[in-house]
């Protein structure tokens, strides 16, 4: 998980971030491919491995284990 010290002075514009434990929830509304916030993440060393889902294939994911 990103720490504060990695992800301060980014300016993130209208992406949001909440960390919860492990979980890392991020709301982009402009896109990934054109995210402050990504790119920023995209950057930071040896972090933890990590997958990206938006939104609607959660909702699809967890309609099929339903």
């Amino acid at each position: 998980m990103p720490s504060d010290d990695e992800l301060a002075g980014v300016e993130l514009g209208a992406d949001r971030y909440v960390v919860d434990g492990t979980e890392m929830y991020i709301w982009c509304p402009g896109g990934l491919r054109d995210s402050p916030l990504m790119k920023a993440l995209g950057k930071i060393k040896d972090g933890p491995p990590a997958t990206v889902r938006n939104w609607n294939t959660v909702e699809k994911l967890l309609a099929m284990m339903q």
